[in-house]
């Protein structure tokens, strides 16, 4: 079973980039259409968060990429929390708590 200590939340690397788009791909087509401005976010997401004041994190388990959060601003005051997505395969194990809590923080 897979113990709490298995997992941990690090900021946005470039060498994540493709997991950001896989995690959230597959989590948006599996319940809605993946639309115009979710693909210029998740093929250039340094350009479209980071860069604008924004923030990714990335949940890993064992050092391997199993979900992320994004923080985007909004406006001057205001970051929305987007691009959540966690693999299927590891749903259930409190990964969305702790990635919604890394990124309050």
């Amino acid at each position: 079973m897979d113990q709490q200590s298995d997992f941990r939340i690090v900021e946005f690397t470039p060498k994540y980039s493709e997991a950001f788009k896989r995690l959230n791909v597959e989590w948006i087509t599996q319940h809605w259409e993946l639309e115009a401005a979710d693909e210029k976010t998740l093929d250039r997401p340094t350009e479209h968060v980071i860069d604008k004041g924004g923030a990714i994190l990335i949940a890993l388990h064992q050092n391997n990429p199993v979900g992320s959060v994004a923080l985007i601003p909004y406006d001057n005051s205001t970051l929305e929390l987007a691009k959540m997505a966690v693999s299927p395969e590891i749903q259930g194990k409190g990964i969305g708590l702790m990635l919604g809590e890394a990124a309050l923080e």
